[in-house]
């Protein structure tokens, strides 16, 4: 049986312990809200260039979406970081 789970999908029926000799039951995909519905919404990132775009706009957006970066990191450096972890989609404020 392939597992076609996605990275945001828990499979509801399998067996608590895998090692755990059970008869086959069926499994149920549902997918996770991502982020946890009672978490506030993110706010929309800094703009990528021009006014507004400075390394600290991006740093103190990066923290605010769970995006650790060094203190030393550029700007390019955070918007890389926070498109890695799966914040940005590359397509906002263009």
């Amino acid at each position: 049986m392939s597992d076609e789970r996605g990275p945001n999908e828990i499979l509801l029926g399998a067996p608590a312990d895998p090692t755990e000799a059970v008869a086959p039951r069926p499994s149920t995909v549902v997918k996770v809200a991502e982020p946890a519905p009672d978490a506030p919404p993110l706010p929309a990132p800094p703009p990528r260039a021009g006014r507004g775009s400075s390394a600290e706009a991006w740093r103190q957006w990066a923290e605010s979406a769970g995006v650790a970066v060094q203190d030393d990191a550029g700007r390019d450096d955070i918007i890389a970081a926070c498109e890695a972890a799966g914040v940005l989609t590359g397509t906002e404020n263009i």
